[in-house]
């Protein structure tokens, strides 16, 4: 005679960790990134605002942690949340590059040319930024007479 399957506790709860993102329904979603602009010698925090980025199910600390890869090289991961990921930039070429999300149970979600590498992140002299400030300045000081 066939025995069975009776649906237990312990069942139900390793169904919803094996399968609990595709039982949700929720797709990975990325909204922004800053900044875009990083260092190609690596070590820059950028932050990536999405949402689904957590396994709504996954309650044990034995189940996988996500990855990021930014063309294909693991970024570390600082900050995770369901809506936040902070990582830190690997050291890659100059040009664009692709953000590859692995999250828990879930598939891969790329962000593509997400953040751009360069040799040198530009910025203001002092000069510069005192010229700004004076323009600016000037420019509300005309638009309140008006």
């Amino acid at each position: 005679m066939a025995r069975r399957f009776r649906f237990t506790s312990f069942s139900v709860i390793l169904a919803a960790l094996l399968f609990g993102a595709a039982a949700s329904g929720q797709q990975v979603r990325f909204d922004s990134v800053t900044p875009t602009l990083v260092h190609a010698r690596g070590g820059d925090h950028i932050r990536i605002n999405g949402q689904y980025f957590e396994t709504p199910f996954c309650f044990f600390p034995a189940c996988p942690q996500p990855l990021v890869t930014i063309d294909g090289v693991n970024a570390e991961i600082r900050v995770f949340s369901d809506t936040v990921l902070e990582v830190v930039t690997p050291a890659h070429v100059p040009g664009t590059a692709n953000i590859v999300f692995y999250p828990q149970f879930q598939p891969a979600a790329t962000f593509p040319s997400a953040i751009t590498y360069v040799t040198e992140i530009p910025t203001l002299s002092g000069s510069a930024l005192a010229l700004l400030a004076v323009t600016i300045l000037l420019i509300g000081a005309l638009a309140s007479r008006t």
